[in-house]
């Protein structure tokens, strides 16, 4: 009998295709971590046979070498969405498949009861679904540590081998766009899992200098994890101007994301007393580095600062007046810096004591 293949395309919104990666005309290699999720595929699987009963189809089955092949297709996809692979060749001819073969694609359905609502909602994926042709399936659900979930589920007459494969499984995968190049698949075994991450410093004083931020991440017996098996992403690359920065740990092969707080903090002016009259008082202090927005210059006539007034300095000296002669007060300054993620203001400098002339 002759072969008949079925392929159903899909067509996605321009922004979401504009969000995958892009295939060059030259050719290029990906290498890629993340990892398979089995327990997605079973569960696809189920939904499948669900809505199968509903129609009268009988039964299909979850076949062990397309639900392999599958899975790979499906992280083939976070480099080409398409039914045609990076290689530039057919989905049809990787699959091993009898007298009949569908595919299903979608990109960044959370779960499996997502994705079956909108290949059941759509036509032409949904009559690969319920083919009374089909009597075995794969199912590939591929995610990457950037929160991506790639899905594939491609069908096929025959009886097949049922898939025995359960859980999750860490995968490096190697991807080339050359013409009918071959995409290979590395399961990583004893993956550890990660527990915890922290920074080895979170807070630095503005220096002026570019900083890297350094991680400890930890699995669930305490033991320092390689870098190799997650990745560390910050606001900025090499943070360096005041202010405070997110910094995010994923781990390459599980969907656990740590974010945690990089400070560069402002240096501490230093307040000195220059004039001092009957009702006012002048004070200075050098300006600080890293370009600060402006100063805060508080006083009040009480070590405690109860009931103290506030005023904005722009320069390196400020006169405070209308004061009452012969009277102590105290005066301290800080710095306030301006950033992308929020004002931050320097520590208060020491207090300077000061009296009015009598």
């Amino acid at each position: 009998m002759k072969r008949l293949v079925k392929i159903i395309s899909v067509t996605l919104a321009a922004a979401i295709i504009a969000s995958l990666a892009a295939v060059s005309a030259s050719a290029k290699t990906y290498n890629l971590k993340g990892w398979f999720n089995y327990s997605y595929a079973r569960k696809v699987l189920k939904l499948v046979n669900k809505a199968r009963a509903k129609r009268g189809s009988s039964k299909v089955k979850l076949d062990s070498a397309m639900t392999k092949t599958a899975m790979m297709r499906a992280a083939e996809l976070s480099i080409k969405f398409s039914h045609d692979r990076p290689n530039g060749t057919s989905c049809a001819n990787v699959f091993k498949w009898n007298r009949a073969f569908g595919e299903n694609i979608a990109y960044n359905d959370r779960t499996p009861a997502d994705v079956m609502r909108g290949w059941t909602r759509s036509t032409y994926h949904n009559k690969n679904i319920l083919d009374k042709d089909f009597k075995i399936m794969g199912v590939g659900c591929y995610c990457d540590s950037n929160g991506g979930i790639y899905w594939v589920q491609a069908f096929s007459g025959g009886s097949g081998k049922k898939c025995s494969t359960s859980g999750t499984q860490a995968v490096d995968i190697k991807i080339s766009t050359k013409k009918n190049s071959k995409t290979t698949v590395k399961v990583i075994k004893n993956a550890p899992v990660i527990k915890s991450a922290k920074l080895k410093t979170a807070s630095v004083k503005y220096d002026g200098k570019a900083h890297t931020c350094k991680v400890i991440v930890k699995d669930t017996k305490g033991r320092t994890v390689p870098s190799k098996f997650y990745t560390v992403t910050c606001d900025k690359t090499h943070p360096k101007k005041v202010g405070a920065y997110s910094v995010y740990v994923n781990s390459n092969y599980s969907s656990k994301q740590f974010i945690l707080t990089y400070k560069i903090t402002p240096p501490t002016p230093e307040l000195s007393l220059k004039e001092a009259t009957s009702d006012s008082l002048t004070v200075g202090w050098k300006k600080l580095a890293g370009a600060p927005e402006y100063y805060v210059v508080q006083y009040a006539d009480n070590a405690k600062f109860k009931d103290a007034s506030s005023w904005f300095a722009y320069d390196n000296s400020y006169v405070i007046d209308w004061l009452d002669s012969d009277t102590d007060y105290y005066v301290r300054i800080r710095a306030r810096y301006s950033s992308p993620y929020g004002d931050v203001d320097s520590a208060w400098s020491k207090t300077v004591k000061a009296r009015t002339i009598g």
